[in-house]
């Protein structure tokens, strides 16, 4: 019975086109079949061509559709969106549920045969970890974990030279707090490989801004006793000094913001760069690692609105003052970086799959041929499968 009304069809088409248009549109079939019987696309884990794909789409009120073999309709514009994907392996960030743990580091003046092997002159212990030389790290966040360190002396005369590393004086929990906050806005967010890896150092200077503000209220919450501002923000107390600022507990004044904002970036840039260039390209290479060719692209609206997020810090938007200085973390992206981002770029571009090829026109030459595209696919399918070609 089908065959039958594959011929009539076939026959009817005949005699209204004639045979020119008849052996036109069996080479339109016959052209078209080993690429769409060949190519394989997935909807909701069942892998099918894009023979049967095409074959199985219907049209509605909200455009293209396909119906899965458990009867889930598909809107084709979602297949061919890879923020669908992205949020599937990365929407878990933004509900991460917190974890504190507090390590403490024991500290004691070292020997003459360790200080003159090592240069160091104290000791530390960190668990099982026993004569380090070198200062272990005030704190990190990981995934779900925020770790503290908290230093104790075995004198008070090296305790207090070791407060101005634990939380109270140097705020690390602010900061590291700050990394994690970042991470539920989108830190793991697609956008081109320049873009991330600036994003990753903005998240860096938003963690400094951050412990910046939790240090000025505890200058303020100690009787404005400088000594509870850290070396890092030196700059921050000569301004207290010089009376260029005067902090209150009512409000941060613009003036005020703009100090602490671009203090943070002009410190961060002179002193942190180069030592984290190395880290922040790693994580740029690992967070795109799954991103198609055209979750690549530049982005900057969907750049400003996440870095919007990054610098609200305690209600004030410091964004303002830090987005005309960002420039100058995209002038120092190497020539190296640059051509290996161009190189993963090209990686991308030729392992494209047929959605992300789909996602790409839309991108590049707007919906119009996007669309065309489609509805040129269904009507090859719809003569492949009348030819019997769908094999």
């Amino acid at each position: 019975m089908r065959k039958s009304i594959r011929k009539v069809g076939i026959y009817c088409g005949t005699l209204l086109l004639g045979v020119s248009g008849y052996a036109l549109l069996r080479h339109v079939a016959t052209e078209n079949a080993p690429e769409f019987n060949r190519t394989k696309v997935t909807v909701n884990k069942d892998k099918m061509s894009i023979q049967d794909f095409y074959s199985g789409l219907q049209m509605g009120d909200a455009g293209w559709y396909f119906i899965d073999k458990d009867g889930k309709p598909h809107n084709v514009d979602s297949l061919c969106d890879s923020r669908h994907r992205e949020n599937a392996l990365n929407g878990h960030y933004k509900h991460v549920k917190l974890k504190e743990k507090i390590d403490t580091v024991y500290v004691r003046y070292s020997g003459k045969e360790f200080r003159e092997k090592t240069k160091s002159n104290f000791i530390y212990k960190v668990g099982v970890l026993d004569s380090l030389p070198n200062l272990p790290s005030m704190g990190k966040y990981s995934y779900d974990l925020l770790l503290l360190r908290e230093f104790v002396g075995d004198n008070p005369k090296l305790q207090k030279i070791f407060d101005i590393y634990n939380d109270s004086h140097n705020c690390t929990k602010a900061h590291e707090f700050q990394h994690y906050l970042n991470n539920t806005f989108g830190m793991h967010d697609w956008n081109s490989y320049s873009i991330k890896f600036a994003e990753c150092c903005l998240d860096e200077i938003s963690a400094n801004i951050a412990q910046c503000v939790a240090q000025r209220e505890n200058y303020l919450k100690h009787n404005r006793d400088l000594s509870y501002i850290t070396g890092r923000f030196r700059y921050y107390a000569d301004s207290i000094k010089a009376g260029v600022i005067t902090p209150t507990s009512s409000t941060i004044t613009p003036k005020e913001q703009k100090i602490i904002a671009e203090g943070v970036f002009k410190g961060w840039m002179e002193d942190k760069f180069e030592i984290y260039r190395n880290n922040n390209q790693n994580r740029t290479i690992s967070y795109l690692k799954d991103a198609s060719y055209g979750a690549v692209q530049e982005n900057w609206d969907r750049h400003n609105a996440l870095m919007k997020k990054f610098f609200n810090i305690g209600g004030y938007d410091f964004w303002k003052y830090v987005q005309p200085k960002e420039k100058e973390i995209f002038e120092n992206i190497s020539d190296t970086q640059k051509k290996i981002y161009a190189s993963w770029c090209r990686k991308k571009f030729r392992e494209m799959n047929h959605f992300e090829k789909l996602e790409y026109l839309r991108m590049s030459e707007g919906n119009l041929a996007y669309n065309r595209d489609i509805s040129g696919n269904v009507f090859k399918a719809k003569l492949i499968k009348t030819f019997g070609m769908d094999k």
